[in-house]
């Protein structure tokens, strides 16, 4: 147990210093783009880059999460694993010049179709980097990675305003993409210790493909969830529209990724490795970090719904205020989306990779349709209140079907995210009400208070969710000390 806990930790540290580094200069490098592009280069940044996440999907075709719940068999599996990488990144590069050409007909602009054309250099490699990728997060190597991305990302941000700042407008975002690509492949390999030319073997590619296609589902359905909205708003909306839309939507994530991005990346890998957890051991653990996901996400989202507005007025010039709404409605959603995401988990860690496809596809239809509806209906307003009401229903239905299934109690977990978000909305409704009943117009003023609200609210949190658990750490340490 000591060990496992040990991993995750050292996991958290890593991936939380990584995140953070990478969403802070985000932020930074979107402030900054902010003020060099203009709305409609965003939208056709956020069109493009839809659809080729959704192509980057077939690089991995979901061997990665396979190879991995192999354990100890990783080994055998690595060659014909890396030979069916080498086929499919030629796939994605075909399907990407394929879809180059529809968005011409779909979207009517050159330039949306160049992106994706060029995306196909930068798919290419990362396709063939996913194995040594996963070899390193089989042994656990959450500090090299960590220290990759962190890398990768900040030189990715660098890249794409110095671009952007000479004159290269939206297309910086894709130059960029391909130089860190390509040195991403070299890297990866070196540290992996993996050769850069592959031996052709496809001894074990039954075995791979049978679950690696439900895997691939999996991972087709969430990014359409993550990437459809704005595919399906540029239909109906204008560039700018979108554009708007892409600003609020980065925003609103930022920080709340940070906090799902620090723990879900390594969980998976750790409790795999471990044979010392019992299930019920391991059941009651991600009882314990769902309920940990959940105090915390709704803590800030609900505080940058209070937050965000005064720094885009401060900070943005007046042609984004407009996302000011949009980013509004999406973040009092966020919360169920983080107090849900450990549902994949369970899953995963049970090796029933068809249950989660077949979760994820049913879920991904409902998204769309409620997306195609609001949009068409209420343009970027309606595409926000149709991903802010599809993440407040399905994290209560992702939870229950997933613990059901896998005979774990989901009422405690369903019972906290109703409780965390009625006393959060509670805590920051009242300081707010108590701001504008004061007058005060200072936004500094008004950022402080909520950020030290928010703090508050995690400081009682903690206090009276995990008083048992922090106690009883307490004791045994103050015991041990008295022996």
């Amino acid at each position: 147990m000591s060990k496992v806990f040990s991993n995750i930790k050292s996991g958290v540290v890593w991936s939380f210093l990584q995140i953070f580094a990478s969403k802070f200069s985000t932020i930074i490098g979107q402030l900054l783009l902010a003020y060099i592009l203009n709305p409609e280069d965003f939208g056709k940044v956020s069109i493009a880059t839809s659809i080729i996440y959704i192509i980057s999907l077939f690089q991995n075709i979901g061997i990665s999460d396979i190879l991995i719940s192999r354990g100890k068999y990783f080994s055998i599996y690595t060659q014909s694993a890396r030979s069916i990488s080498l086929v499919t990144g030629f796939i994605c590069l075909t399907v990407t010049l394929i879809c180059g050409k529809v968005s011409e007909f779909i979207y009517h602009d050159q330039d949306v179709s160049n992106f994706i054309y060029l995306s196909c250099i930068s798919i290419f490699f990362n396709t063939l980097s996913n194995i040594p990728e996963s070899e390193l997060k089989k042994q656990l190597k959450f500090k090299k990675l960590s220290i990759l991305k962190s890398i990768e990302n900040l030189s990715t941000q660098i890249f794409i305003v110095l671009f952007a700042y000479i004159g290269f407008k939206s297309y910086s975002f894709i130059y960029s993409s391909i130089i860190i690509s390509i040195f991403h492949f070299f890297y990866i390999h070196k540290i992996a210790k993996y050769s850069y030319f592959f031996e052709i073997k496809f001894k074990y590619w039954k075995s791979l493909i049978h679950n690696s296609i439900w895997g691939l589902i999996f991972n087709i359905t969430q990014t359409l969830i993550r990437q459809v909205d704005y595919l399906i708003l540029g239909v109906f909306s204008t560039q700018k529209a979108v554009g708007l839309y892409f600003m609020a939507y980065t925003l609103s994530t930022q920080t709340i990724s940070l906090v799902i991005n620090i723990i879900n990346p390594i969980l998976f890998p750790i409790f795999k490795s471990s044979s010392q957890l019992t299930t019920k051991e391991r059941n009651n653990n991600i009882i314990e970090l769902s309920e940990v996901f959940s105090f915390i996400g709704f803590t800030f989202s609900i505080s940058q719904v209070y937050i965000l507005p005064p720094i885009i007025d401060l900070f943005l010039e007046e042609k984004w205020f407009n996302s000011i709404e949009i980013t509004q409605i999406l973040l009092w959603g966020m919360g169920f989306k983080i107090a849900s995401t450990l549902w994949t988990l369970i899953y995963k860690v049970n090796s029933d990779f068809i249950k989660l496809g077949k979760v994820s596809l049913i879920s991904s239809i409902i998204f769309t349709l409620i997306i195609t509806f609001s949009s068409y209906k209420f343009g970027n307003i309606g595409t926000a209140y149709g991903v802010s009401f599809y993440n407040v229903i399905s994290s209560y239905v992702f939870l229950y079907v997933a613990f059901s299934n896998n005979n774990i109690t989901s009422k405690k977990i369903l019972f906290s995210i109703t409780r965390d978000f009625l006393q959060c909305s509670f805590f920051f409704i009242v300081v707010n009400y108590v701001i504008r009943y004061f007058n005060f117009d200072n936004k500094y003023v008004i950022i402080l208070l909520n950020i030290t609200t928010t703090l508050v609210v995690l400081f009682s949190f903690t206090l009276t969710y995990k008083k048992n658990i922090i106690v009883t750490k307490i004791k045994n340490r103050i015991k041990n000390k008295i022996k």
